[in-house]
């Protein structure tokens, strides 16, 4: 994705609009490029939960989450401010929203949107392979 530029720095580089890896090589270093690879040491270890921002910005945060075996707390449920769209990448989950009788079983290929204020739950997720987690956060509640 290239980095939007003033035009005194388009003009430096002759008109040309490059890559921002190609302007800024620092940041394709910690560029997260592949959403199967590159997992933190303490998902590659199983010690705990990573979550890996892949994109902010003000109305909608996207993040890759590795989960290898981790359930909510017992009687504790999310309930947060913004809206939550999830997939499941790799792996599977069990996720409980508030009100549903029934727990969903989440397998690759499967999502679902969490409305903000919607208390939720994950009873389990799967640990080997891990569970990966494509998580889109957008708009606050009012």
């Amino acid at each position: 994705m290239a980095d939007k530029i003033s035009r005194s720095e388009s003009a430096r580089r002759g008109g040309r609009n490059l890559p921002c890896w190609v302007l800024f090589p620092e940041r394709a270093k910690t560029m997260l490029t592949n959403l199967l690879q590159h997992f933190p040491a303490a998902a590659r270890a199983g010690e705990e939960e990573t979550f890996d921002d892949l994109l902010v910005r003000p109305d909608v945060k996207i993040e890759r989450i590795i989960s290898t075996g981790q359930a909510s707390p017992p009687d504790f449920w999310y309930c947060q401010p913004q809206g939550e769209w999830v997939l499941i990448i790799q792996g599977a989950a069990g996720l409980q929203l508030e009100g549903e009788t029934e727990e969903r079983m989440l397998q690759v290929g499967d999502f679902v949107n969490i409305p903000a204020r919607c208390r939720h739950r994950v009873n389990w997720t799967q640990a080997e392979p891990p569970t990966i987690w494509l998580a889109v956060h957008y708009e606050r509640a009012g």
